[in-house]
């Protein structure tokens, strides 16, 4: 099987799983792309939808293979490098 096909069974799996999750909670689940669901939600009087795409990164990133584990300890540092700019800003004013 090509890497493409196994690609596209593995994001197929995972997009059934969080259907069927989802719609055994009571959601709604529309498929409104090949790899995107729309979930409709309603908040005490505002309405709209939330959609997951789910995507399988492709080659090679900045020189190196995707490393999932990597990119989320990336966020959590620039994340936590804005919080503390944000802070600091505050209490200069």
């Amino acid at each position: 099987m090509k890497k493409s096909e196994i690609n596209e069974v593995i994001r197929s799996k995972f997009m059934s799983f969080v259907s069927e999750k989802l719609e055994e909670k009571g959601e709604t689940v529309l498929q409104v792309k090949n790899n995107t669901i729309s979930i409709p939600w309603v908040f005490e009087e505002e309405e709209g939808y939330i959609n997951l795409t789910f995507s399988i990164p492709k080659g090679e990133r900045n020189g190196s293979i995707y490393d999932g584990f990597e990119e989320a300890e990336n966020f959590k540092f620039e994340k936590t490098k804005k919080a503390e700019a944000k802070a600091a800003k505050k209490s200069h004013k």
